[in-house]
């Protein structure tokens, strides 16, 4: 029995969509991140680079000037930038920027 080839290139299109909608379906393939919980947040491990200012004073319960304040940034700074985007325009890595944020006075 020989597969027709229009037959054959449907099963490995519903094959190739099937495996990657399984995947997203289980959450093992995941192409957005989520923020952590509001408060949920203990440690600067769980700040992330892609994250904006505005999505860190979200997850911190804080005011977007207060993060700033606390990143050391320039308080003209724009909340809606990644941090790594920041970090990197001030010469640090994200992890430099993000050590005074949760013990910070």
């Amino acid at each position: 029995m020989r597969i027709k080839p229009l037959h054959y290139g449907l099963l490995v299109l519903a094959l190739f969509w099937g495996v990657i909608g399984g995947a997203m379906a289980s959450n093992l393939w995941v192409t957005k991140q989520s923020l952590p919980p509001v408060g949920t947040v203990t440690s600067t491990e769980e700040i992330k680079g892609w994250m904006t200012l505005e999505q860190i004073g979200e997850t911190l319960s804080l005011p977007t000037p207060e993060v700033i304040r606390r990143l050391g940034l320039p308080p003209e700074s724009d909340p809606n930038k990644k941090l790594k985007d920041l970090a990197a325009e001030q010469g640090k890595t994200p992890d430099q920027l993000k050590e005074g944020l949760l013990d910070h006075k």
